[in-house]
């Protein structure tokens, strides 16, 4: 069931199908096939056949796509449940401890220990770091060194075996991770179909409008609200159909801005853009992100070099490399 109604089987039965098809019709029009069992085509029947065949197909193709769909939202569903467990798990953040999560300014690590829980040996051991206030902390390594798992320690999404996650608020008080308090923006940018504008309020449902756009503003949106017909009541689809994906980026990068966090997480964030969006997302973020501590994980070189810090991670340990402070990122 799971293979038939995948994507690729459905596109190649759909083109192996008009393939036939165009064949057949190919050859009755040249009359290569001229047996009287087989139904007589004019040129307009021939051609009426081969644009009816898709939309033959068109149920089965709906039916795989729902198939992911559900796919997808179970997927989800699992893992919310499992974030709804552990924050069932945890007391209830006053309003005193979310409003002091707000204003982190610094994380720390003490003797961080992890261990996948489909892996035989530890990822990470011992851990000790310093992300410094309003400052870019850049994350580098080779793809599976654990860049994304540190960023999800950091913000409290994963819990380490041994070892604790530190935030340190304004106050010099600490925090413990929520990455609720946090804002994220990953290599794959959640966009619902729906407004622009209710898009850029996932960050915070109460914003009114005019935080909305200036929020918008400031992310690097105004010529894709200037194009749009109804700016931001214009709807755009699920998975950013109708946008750009650097537009889309910046579409998270507003979000965050809503949110007011101190503190940002970037996994990826130029991933799969090329060279002049990656430099105006970034831009963007530089922008967006001044005053705020940043914790970013990257292939980037262009973002690399906008880092204040670098840890490089690798082998379990994650080597520290300071570097000059960059006083304009733009």
């Amino acid at each position: 069931g799971k293979a038939f109604l995948s994507t690729l089987v459905m596109d190649i039965v759909v083109t192996f199908a008009i393939a036939v098809c165009a064949t057949y019709v190919g050859l009755v029009l040249l009359r290569y096939l001229t047996w009287s069992v087989l139904p007589s085509l004019s040129l307009f029947s021939g051609m009426f056949v081969l644009l009816l065949c898709p939309m033959y197909f068109l149920p089965l193709r709906r039916m795989a796509a729902g198939f992911h769909a559900r796919d997808r939202a179970v997927a989800a569903a699992e893992a919310m449940q499992s974030m709804q467990v552990k924050a069932d798990n945890q007391p209830t953040p006053t309003e005193s401890t979310r409003l002091s999560s707000a204003n982190i300014m610094q994380l720390r690590t003490q003797g961080l220990s992890y261990q996948a829980p489909d892996s035989s040996t530890p990822l990470f051991t011992n851990l000790s770091l310093t992300a410094a206030s309003k400052q870019w902390t850049v994350v580098t390594g080779p793809s599976g060194a654990g860049k994304t798992t540190l960023l999800s320690l950091l913000s409290g999404i994963k819990l380490p075996q041994s070892g604790a996650v530190q935030w340190i608020d304004v106050n010099g008080d600490t925090v413990e991770p929520d990455v609720r308090a946090a804002a994220w923006i990953g290599q794959r940018t959640v966009i619902i179909d729906g407004t622009v504008a209710s898009n850029i309020m996932l960050g915070n449902r109460n914003a009114d409008l005019e935080r909305v756009r200036a929020a918008a503003e400031k992310a690097g949106l105004g010529k894709l609200l200037a194009r749009l017909p109804n700016g931001l009541d214009t709807r755009i689809g699920d998975g950013g159909a109708g946008v750009s994906a650097g537009e889309a980026r910046r579409i998270a990068i507003a979000r965050a801005l809503l949110r007011d966090a101190s503190i940002w997480f970037l996994d990826e964030p130029t991933a799969h853009l090329d060279q002049e969006s990656e430099r105006d997302v970034l831009n963007a973020i530089a922008q967006a992100s001044a005053g705020r501590t940043v914790i970013a994980a990257t292939h980037s070189p262009e973002l690399i070099a906008r880092a204040n810090v670098v840890w490089h991670v690798g082998d379990g340990q994650v080597h520290v490399q300071q570097l000059l402070v960059q006083e304009v990122r733009t």
